[in-house]
């Protein structure tokens, strides 16, 4: 299934990351939802007016638990009710809280996307990959190859393959070599004799 016509859920754990632009998500397949305390009682002017500018691609709600971890059992639930509603679907839980990459690790090995990001306007449905510079670019795909030190890929054909999905099969051929040519530049990655990745990332 090609990514454009995959729906992504983000998560938001609201007591946790609140800096949020929601004109961000407009036509894009995205929903949003917003995981909030008791504690919760107002919410800033900009973001109302955009709540109701784009209510058709978020949800409100509320955790009724004032305990410590009540929002998180609450938010973790609602991702394992819409995982088994659209298993094709991408899973972006927006918090600092490091304790939900227990979860994402788990959604993953049961073959969902999914993915923890701390701040909204990085998380890469939402990223335009046309509109960055090279060194933008290569910098996106660092990150991620970071954060996936489990199953980097081990050869230049496979890295090439994985950096064309990490930049959501956006980019030509010809981008993704450059990509990968900076990142040898860089010395973050070189092949040795048999080819194989050596990654200092």
């Amino acid at each position: 299934m090609e990514s454009a016509a995959r729906t992504n859920y983000i998560f938001v754990d609201y007591e946790n990351v609140q800096n949020l632009n929601l004109d961000l998500i407009a036509g894009k397949p995205v929903m949003v939802l917003f995981i909030v305390g008791p504690r919760q009682k107002s919410l800033p002017a900009v973001l109302s007016k955009q709540i109701h500018k784009y209510h058709d691609q978020v949800e409100w709600i509320e955790s009724e638990g004032a305990s410590r971890n009540a929002l998180d059992l609450v938010l973790a639930y609602r991702v394992g009710v819409q995982a088994k509603a659209d298993p094709g679907g991408y899973f972006h839980i927006l918090s600092k809280d490091k304790d939900y990459d227990a979860l994402i690790k788990h959604l993953r090995a049961q073959n969902l996307r999914a993915c923890r990001d701390e701040v909204f306007s990085e998380i890469s449905a939402l990223v335009e990959l046309s509109k960055m510079s090279i060194s933008e670019r290569v910098a996106w795909v660092i990150e991620r190859i970071e954060k996936n030190q489990a199953s980097r890929p081990k050869n230049k054909k496979s890295l090439l393959t994985t950096i064309h999905a990490i930049c959501r099969k956006e980019l030509s051929a010809e981008e993704v070599e450059k990509i990968l040519n900076r990142l040898v530049a860089l010395k973050k990655v070189e092949f040795n004799a048999q080819g194989l990745a050596i990654y200092r990332i």
